[in-house]
């Protein structure tokens, strides 16, 4: 952890720090804070790619209950408790359109 003047704290589980009681407190009050390209997880600062959620191919880390779709719509992964938990049989429905959103694939 580095000190600074900013309370915003960014989670493995809110990567942006917008959900969180932390959210748009930054005031002249000092504490300590992850560095850059890292996040809070179980009270010590990891490398992002260390959350759970971590997408290695979008470099991006979903919330809980978000979800993406691979490319050929053959795969269907969503963030749980224990992670990205993925269904490898997954098939988009005849009349879904599979298509990137934010860097990644959603119906």
């Amino acid at each position: 952890m580095v000190f600074g003047n900013c309370s915003v704290m960014t989670t493995c589980e809110d990567p942006t720090g917008q959900k969180g009681r932390y959210f748009n407190t930054c005031t002249n009050a000092s504490g300590c804070v992850c560095p850059k390209d890292f996040l809070m997880k179980g009270g010590y600062c990891v490398p992002y790619n260390q959350c759970e959620c971590f997408h290695p191919d979008s470099r991006k880390i979903f919330t809980k209950d978000e979800f993406y779709v691979d490319r050929n719509c053959t795969r269907r992964c969503e963030c749980r408790d224990a992670g990205l938990i993925c269904d490898n049989d997954y098939r988009c429905s005849d009349n879904a359109l599979c298509e990137e959103r934010n860097s990644v694939h959603q119906y």
